[in-house]
C-alpha cells in the first residue's frame, strides 16, 4: 500500500470517528402535551383567557396552540384523565407586566395565588427575583405566570 492509500484510509477513519462522535444540540423546545376530560372547556380556557393562537388540526380529540416563541401546547381529549394536580407540575408563561395580567385576571373572576398560596398575590421567585403567580385551567393543572425583572 502507497502512502497516498495510507493517508486517504487514515483520513477516512478521522471523518467516520468524527461523524459518530458529534454531539446533538437540541435547537428549541417544542411543546407540552396533556391529556383533559372534557377538551372545549380547557381549549376555550386558553383560547380566551390567554388569547393563545389555535392551530387548526384534522383531529376532534386534540386541540393544539401556539403559545409564543415557537412553543405549543397541546391538548388531548381523555374522558377518563384523572391526574393528580400539584402546583409543582406546571408550564409557565411570561408577560411584560404581572400588575396588569393580574387585574384582567381580576375583572375575568379567575383566581389566581402565589407560590405559598397566598390568595390574589403574587411572590418573588428567591433565585432570580421574578414576580409569579399561579392559575388552573378548567380541570385543575396548574399554570405559572410571571414577569422576569
Amino acid at each position: 500500500m502507497n502512502i497516498t492509500h495510507k493517508v486517504t484510509l487514515i483520513l477516512l477513519f478521522f471523518q467516520i470517528n468524527n461523524l459518530y462522535s458529534q454531539e446533538f444540540i437540541i435547537s428549541k423546545t417544542d411543546h407540552v402535551a396533556y391529556e383533559v376530560r372534557d377538551l372545549n372547556k380547557v381549549g376555550d380556557f386558553f383560547l380566551n383567557i390567554f388569547k393563545f393562537k389555535e392551530i387548526k388540526i384534522d383531529n376532534p380529540s386534540l386541540r393544539w396552540f401556539d403559545i409564543g416563541d415557537g412553543f405549543e401546547i397541546h391538548l388531548g381529549e381523555n374522558k377518563e384523565a384523572n391526574h393528580k394536580k400539584i402546583k409543582a407540575n406546571h408550564f409557565a408563561v411570561t408577560v411584560n407586566n404581572l400588575e396588569i395580567f393580574m387585574e384582567y385576571l381580576k375583572t375575568n373572576d379567575i383566581y389566581f395565588e402565589s407560590w405559598d398560596s397566598k390568595k390574589l398575590q403574587y411572590n418573588i421567585r428567591p433565585h432570580d427575583n421574578a414576580l409569579q403567580i399561579y392559575l388552573t385551567d378548567p380541570e385543575g393543572n396548574w399554570i405559572e405566570v410571571n414577569q422576569r425583572q
